[in-house]
């Protein structure tokens, strides 16, 4: 099943995500930990990206049983998503906490947008 939403690019619509998400997944066990990545995914794409101000994203869910994959698709920034490990920055880490969350994690890039997208699975 996919489920797909378009929001402005404006902080409180970090907060629309996550409620969107732990709808979704109310019955998901890791629920918790996608919510935190969507907030993480979606502060990422409105700090570092032309989606915020002005801008907008696109939150998709894709579930199927015992597997959930959400990606956050931005219209685009100076460049590929980097992790940032512990102890290198202030700030920025917000990959390394998706990372450390998910199963797997990614992204792809196009001249007008970057989706970076990260997978969770469960035992059913």
């Amino acid at each position: 099943m996919e489920h797909n939403v378009t929001l402005p690019g404006i902080p409180a619509m970090a907060s629309v995500a996550r409620h969107y998400v732990r709808e979704l997944l109310a019955d998901c066990p890791r629920v918790d930990d996608v919510e935190l990545v969507v907030s993480e995914l979606v502060g990422n794409a409105l700090r570092h990206t032309r989606s915020g101000g002005d801008g907008s994203f696109t939150l998709r869910v894709l579930l199927k049983p015992g597997w959930v994959r959400v990606e956050v698709a931005d219209q685009g920034g100076p460049g590929a998503p980097q992790v940032v490990r512990a102890g290198e920055e202030e700030s920025g880490r917000g990959l390394a906490i998706v990372a450390m969350l998910a199963d797997r994690i990614g992204h792809d890039l196009t001249v007008e947008a970057t989706t970076v997208w990260a997978e969770f699975g469960w035992p059913t």
